[in-house]
């Protein structure tokens, strides 16, 4: 079909502004246009105020001396993002500049437009572009100032410095949306829809299973040739399943949670029929699609990769028909079926063709202005089963089966200057299937049980720091939400479990304030005893009795702990077995797993074999908000021992229906029950609900009549069965929530076989089903938070996922991973992988020092830590940490050995460290603790406490000891003793990790303190011809951008000793140190 865009009849000037107009009054007073609609200033950057320092506003003859719009036309090499995120709008503008007709009508009379060097008086510094919005083309006009530092764009550029298409396209884009910084962030097919007036469609491939089905592949490809050919335009992504995902790369060169434009989908013909075509399963073609990163670099590592030895098949007039070139320009090939396999979502926006004149097929199209107003016609989301058809509604029906149809929701005003979140907004097409049937429960406006609770809280020594912190924080907002009519005690529990009061407490503001009291002056001290703190804590509430209390109450237990046993029984399995014995009468128990190296697989089977739900708190967050919305969940119990029954004339006629009986019902929350009908003559059916509610026994029954229900409004087949993939969904859910708690070997394998069995035949991937399903011999986890369910379900059948262990190594099975993200320099990772800490304005979230010596650091979003090696002699003095705002020095001599490394030196230790505070000086040495000329001994456990420092001793193994300082400013750091006696050490030394780094200032220096205020990257990995894996890595700071290279190798780490995956910067430090290395070398250890 001819393309054609829709109707340019409705063109309307954005804010008035007429460019024929402002460009002739410029010209007749003899000015350069100068928008004060959009000022060349700090306001058109950023919502608020500047946070890019040294912005200069040039116009393009100030960058460069010949300055064009286009440089040979217009290419997807043009384009290249800046310093925004707006990776969706870069894309979108690649695959734009593919298509002629539709950059002519975004960038009208472009010849006109462009500087002439014939005629220099014509250029007036007014531009003016065409955006779609809204059912009517916007004109709008800019002036010429583009924002620079240091005479570079620092927003979209093109690869040619003398080029400006792109970049004055994103500047009137902006003024659409307020500012540039409104553009940070986006849906892929936004932009598209504003460039073409179209309408997009995004394709999850994962949902159609076209990965592991060669039909489904085949068809998606002609779809996606047709839609090329029909000039629609075309973007992929792969979406970040956390925020610590966002733009990191993975091992095939691909990013995470960021666009790629699509710039041609073709056949690519092979010489003959070989065994090489075979594979691709072509006769003589392979399906190609080619792509392009808007980053103008980092590209697919896989086959037909730049340069790649698959090309070799591929004739030489073939390579020049597809325009084949092997640059780092961020555009690459790749076969179709690699494309299926990595990419999840195509986003294709189709110019509709709606001219009345033309002689091709045209769509009719209809458009509605209207908003959601309260209180009569805003009934929320389908979730709101009491109002949702308040919501407008609209009746339409197909009465051509060969017609189609396209709906399109636009949000008004989504950005803007303000900055504000876009509202979640939708609409729902209402269809019955099948014979199979969904039932939302989640009735309003049930008061919440009475409950009678015992919070079972470690503070054991593993607990110290950042964790006992954390316990106490949230303690003290769950104290201040008990209701009224609650009971509560507390028992604290390490060496020994001891109960705060005798019996229950009724939560009056008398008793939660001595509560609250109680849990402040916590203490982290002795051994972990988990088996004895449970079996008591069960025993204990047991034996409380509802006596002199009205009404149904609820018995539950709340159990923090970061998981580690470490005195009585250790061994897992055994405290379940024994917990499951002495909870005869089944009290509910939820757990909370403290710290980023928690055991929280076994925290979480705890509370699933004992009707509770768990979570993880991690070190860097904000524990009190996490537990205030864990507690509210939990507290809002409104119902107990639901159970459903579906009825007709009195018999149940429900066939594979999902779980119908529900220990608890909690306020705000739902109970979806999915089957099918056995019987499809139905007529009416009977819903009966009961359960125990604040009064005692409660009975709800509702009546359907089905045949009257909401007529069919699409075709069948187009929804894939809805209700009976949501059946399948809570179907496979509950399988691996049963599988957590089943102890039995051959039981646990039936539910995972079952779970994996559905999974398949459903083509539920994650995040849907909580688990990444491929093919039965390749079981493979996604991130835990999405997939704990999936992963804990087979964790006693498989080896540890890439990554994961329970013991602190790691598994070598696929190890790289990566992400951009702000980083902090405060975690202790005691037990291996996992987590982060502190808070701060950016930097590592864990660094430390010792070895021989060699350096750790764990980078928020980067799967395993950087470590580095320091060539030191002894003598030397190493500055780990200057924080001029916070008063802190620590300082590190070195010592040496008569052990020899590999390369025949000798090696050399931290032995000791001094440390510098406002009101103390620190001396630590293997043999003894100086605190402002007090001797400390490594064997007093006591805590010692002086001008407001903290120290305390905590035994490990003998004769090895690990002490904790505190600083009572957010700053903990931890050093480890390690004896030479008795092992095969060289000397006794000293290894030092910054634990807690919040109060931490973002000028701080030294070799540890410097990573607070960096932002570090891993966005390439690659493979060397050993087949280890390289990584290169950008760090940023003050806008300033520096690289490094590393390979994935094992190192010692740096508290635990053990050994573990690091990213191993393994020549120069260049690029990852600020200055050179010797600047860290200092003449005098008690120097500040």
């Amino acid at each position: 079909m001819p393309f054609k865009l829709p109707f340019l009849s409705s063109t309307r000037k954005h804010k008035g502004q007429d460019y024929d107009k402002l460009k002739s009054d410029c010209r007749s007073k003899g000015n350069l246009f100068i928008d004060t609609e959009f000022p060349p200033d700090d306001r058109s950057v950023f919502h608020t105020q500047g946070k890019l320092a040294g912005v200069v506003w040039k116009r393009p003859k100030q960058i460069c001396d010949n300055p064009k719009l286009f440089v040979e036309g217009a290419s997807a090499g043009d384009v290249t993002q800046g310093r925004i995120g707006n990776c969706w709008f870069v894309s979108a503008a690649s695959c734009l500049a593919q298509n002629k007709e539709i950059w002519h009508n975004v960038i009208p009379n472009y010849k006109e437009q462009d500087w002439n060097d014939d005629k220099p008086n014509d250029y007036q510094g007014i531009f003016y572009f065409r955006f779609w919005r809204y059912g009517e083309w916007l004109e709008v006009v800019i002036d010429d100032f583009l924002p620079t530092v240091n005479d570079e764009l620092i927003f979209i550029h093109s690869q040619s410095k003398n080029e400006f298409w792109s970049a004055l396209l994103e500047k009137a884009y902006a003024k659409l949306f307020g500012c540039y910084e409104a553009l940070d962030g986006g849906d892929l097919g936004e932009a598209l829809e504003d460039f073409t007036g179209g309408v997009s469609e995004q394709i999850d491939m994962v949902k159609l299973g076209v990965a592991d089905n060669p039909e489904e592949r085949a068809t998606l490809y002609k779809k996606f040739g047709k839609e090329m050919d029909r000039n629609s335009l075309m973007a992929a992504s792969i979406p970040a399943l956390s925020s610590d995902e966002m733009e990191s790369a993975t091992s095939t060169g691909l990013v995470k949670g960021h666009a790629y434009g699509v710039t041609a989908v073709k056949n690519i013909h092979l010489e003959n029929q070989t065994m090489f075509s075979r594979l691709f399963k072509s006769d003589n073609k392979i399906p190609m699609i080619r792509l392009r990163n808007p980053w103008g670099q980092g590209e697919w590592k896989g086959a037909f990769s730049d340069g790649s030895e698959e090309w070799n098949k591929i004739p030489e007039e073939e390579k020049k028909r597809v325009g084949l070139t092997f640059e780092e320009d961020g555009e690459f090939w790749m076969s179709f079926d690699d494309y299926c396999q990595n990419f999840v979502h195509t986003a294709v926006c189709r110019v509709v063709n709606t001219s009345m004149f033309s002689i091709n097929k045209t769509w009719h199209e209809g458009s509605a202005h209207g908003e959601w107003k309260k209180p009569d016609r805003a009934g929320g989301c389908a979730n709101n089963r009491d109002t949702f058809l308040q919501n407008p509604q609209f009746l339409f029906d197909i009465k051509d089966a060969e017609d189609d149809v396209m709906f399109h929701l636009l949000q008004k005003t989504i950005r803007g200057k303000e900055g504000s979140d876009n509202l979640t907004v939708g609409f729902t097409i209402i269809q019955v299937v099948d014979g199979y049937f969904v039932h939302f429960f989640a009735p309003e406006g049930m008061d919440p049980i009475p409950k009678d609770v015992l919070f079972i809280l470690d503070i054991s020594y593993s607990m110290f720091g950042t964790k006992i912190q954390q316990q106490r924080d949230a303690m003290d907002s769950i104290l201040q939400d008990l209701y009224e009519g609650d009971r509560f005690n507390i028992m604290e529990f390490s060496t020994r479990a001891n109960l705060w009061q005798k019996t229950l407490l009724s939560a009056n503001t008398e008793n939660k304030q001595k509560a609250r009291h109680y849990v402040r002056k916590m203490k982290a001290t002795g051994w972990t005893d988990i088996n004895t703190a449970m079996l008591r804590g069960i025993e204990f509430l047991n034996s409380i009795t509802s006596e002199g209390t009205s009404g149904n109450r609820m018995k539950l237990l709340v159990f923090l702990t970061d998981g580690q046993a470490s005195k009585g029984e250790h061994n897992r399995d055994n405290i379940l077995n024994n917990i499951d014995k002495k909870n005869i009468k089944g009290l509910p128990v939820f757990s909370l797993a403290f710290g980023n190296d928690a055991d929280y697989e076994f925290v979480k089977k705890v509370a699933v074999k004992n009707k509770g739900v768990a979570r993880k708190i991690f070190e860097d967050s904000d524990a009190s908000l996490q537990i205030k919305g864990f507690y509210n969940e939990i507290s809002s119990s409104s119902l107990q021992n639901v159970s459903f029954k579906y009825l007709d004339k009195n018999t149940d006629v429900t066939v594979n229906a999902t779980k119908m009986n529900f220990d608890t019902f909690f306020n705000g929350k739902e109970i979806v029950i999915a089957g099918k009908l056995s019987d499809d003559n139905v007529q009416v059916l009977n819903l009966i609900v009961t359960g125990n509610g604040v009064d005692g026994h409660v009975e709800l029954e509702v009546e359907s009549d089905i045949k009257s229900r909401v007529p069919e409004l699409t075709k069948v087949g187009d929804l894939e069965k809805i209700t009976e993939r949501i059946w399948a969904y809570l179907t496979i859910k509950q399988l691996l929530e049963k599988s957590i708690g089943e102890t039995n070997e051959a039981d646990k394998k039936k539910l995972n076989d079952k779970a994996l069995e559905m999974s398949l035949k459903y083509k539920f991937v994650t995040p849907l089903t909580s688990m990444v399903v491929t093919k039965p011999d390749e079981r493979d986890l996604g991130a835990y938070e999405e997939n704990e369910d999936a992963g804990l379900a087979l964790a006693d059948t498989r080896n540890d996922p890439a990554g994961y262990s329970s013991g602190g190594s790691t598994s070598r099975n696929t190890p790289s991973g990566g992400s951009s993200s702000t980083s902090r320099i405060a975690y202790s990772n005691r037990r291996g992988s996992g987590g982060g800490g502190g808070g701060g304005g950016g930097g590592s979230r864990g660094g430390g020092g010792g070895g021989d010596p060699h350096f750790m650091l764990r980078i928020n979003g980067i799967k395993f830590p950087i470590c580095f090696d320091v060539d030191a002699r002894d003598g030397d003095v190493i500055r780990m940490l200057k924080d001029p705002i916070a008063g802190i020095t620590i300082n590190a001599g070195i010592i040496g050995s008569t052990s020899k490394k590999h390369n025949g030196e000798f090696k050399t230790f931290v032995g000791e460290l001094v440390i510098l505070a406002p009101a103390a000086r620190i001396y630590i040495k293997p043999d003894d603790i100086i605190f402002n000329g007090a001797a400390i001994s490594w064997n007093d456990e006591s805590v010692f406490e002086m001008k407001g420092i903290k120290i305390h001793v905590n035994r490990n193994e003998l004769p090895d000891r690990t002490v904790y300082i505190d600083f009572g400013n957010d700053i903990i750091i931890e050093i480890r003793r390690l004896m030479k006696k008795g092992t095969d050490r060289a000397v006794n030394h000293l290894n030092m990790y910054i634990d807690k780094e919040t109060g931490i200032s973002n000028i701080a220096g030294g070799i540890l303190g410097q990573f607070v205020h960096k932002k570090t990257t891993l966005f390439k990995i690659g493979l060397d011809k050993k087949g280890r894996e390289h990584g290169h890595f950008r760090e940023t700071e003050n806008m300033t951008k520096t690289h490094f290279n590393a390979i994935l190798h094992k190192k010692p780490d740096i508290i635990t000793g053990k050994m573990v995956w690091c990213w191993h910067v393994y020549k120069k430090t260049g690029g990852l140190l600020d200055g050179d290395l010797k600047d860290y070398f200092i003449s005098d250890i008690g120097y500040a």
